[in-house]
């Protein structure tokens, strides 16, 4: 396998409910060039068993590691990642299909950009959309970031960020 521009990264924690369709929903992506990074963070659910299936296609992982939190978890699939770009996913969460497809392109594009997002629509546990979208912030956002200024970004899993800065910030804080 050639080495992948994104890497997916999905913390995963008792997450047997949701996981099939969340890794489905990134396999459906329109940009094929990720790999996915399943992190099960020591559930004692039949996450394990949703994930299985999914390891025939040879660019998902599944690695397994004691509860040690969603920080720890998103660091160990920091650790595993070999993409450009890193992309965070909770096991709850769905993309649309153009998502990477549109992030990669802006990215690629803009050289001094180190993360972009979209917008996020609110979906029910049985899939069912709500209608209501959060919308983050454009242009330089940093000022916002560390000040706490608003809704900034509207989840980690509308973010698509340069490895490269998530290894200069030293990935997330576990306390």
């Amino acid at each position: 396998m050639k080495v992948p521009q994104v890497s997916v990264i999905i913390p995963a924690y008792n997450a047997a409910r949701f996981l099939a369709e969340t890794i489905r929903s990134v396999q459906h992506q329109t940009f094929r060039n990720w790999e996915l990074i399943i992190v099960d963070d020591g559930s004692i659910d039949k996450t394990k068993d949703i994930a299985a299936p999914f390891l025939t296609d040879d660019r998902i992982r599944y690695v397994y590691q004691e509860n040690a939190g969603v920080s720890s978890a998103r660091n160990r699939g920091l650790s595993e990642a070999r993409g450009e770009f890193i992309a965070f996913l909770d096991a709850d969460d769905l993309w649309l299909p153009e998502n990477l497809a549109k992030k990669v392109e802006y990215l690629e594009s803009h050289s001094h950009v180190s993360l972009v997002h979209a917008d996020t629509e609110e979906i029910l546990a049985d899939s069912s959309r709500t209608g209501f979208v959060l919308s983050g912030k454009a242009g330089d956002v940093l000022p916002d970031l560390l000040m706490w200024n608003g809704s900034v970004v509207p989840g980690i899993h509308s973010m698509l960020v340069r490895k490269s800065a998530m290894t200069e910030t030293g990935g997330f804080d576990t306390d």
